[in-house]
């Protein structure tokens, strides 16, 4: 599995995908990169709450980032999520 490039399976619609993506060929300076498209591919699956709180776990123990990494990544992600408006 990991002489497969995670690239070319990012638009695949199996979100079993999206965790097996941690584990394809993923260079260190990438790992941010993957993280983040697996969580806005997450997103826009149409699964249950349950399935997608399993995937997103899985995603936090095979591709573990290190502290400056998740602040930028957390960064990238509250752009993704559509923000309330304020009264």
């Amino acid at each position: 599995m990991n002489q497969l490039r995670w690239r070319d399976y990012l638009e695949n619609p199996n979100p079993l995908v999206a965790a097996l993506l941690t584990r394809m060929q993923v260079a260190p300076r990438e790992r941010r990169a993957v993280k983040a498209a697996c969580m806005a591919y997450l997103v826009g699956l149409p699964i249950s709450t349950k399935r997608r709180r399993m995937l997103r776990q899985f995603l936090e123990v095979y591709l573990p980032l290190q502290p400056a990494e998740e602040r930028l990544l957390q960064e990238e992600l509250a752009d993704l999520v559509p923000r309330e408006p304020e009264d």
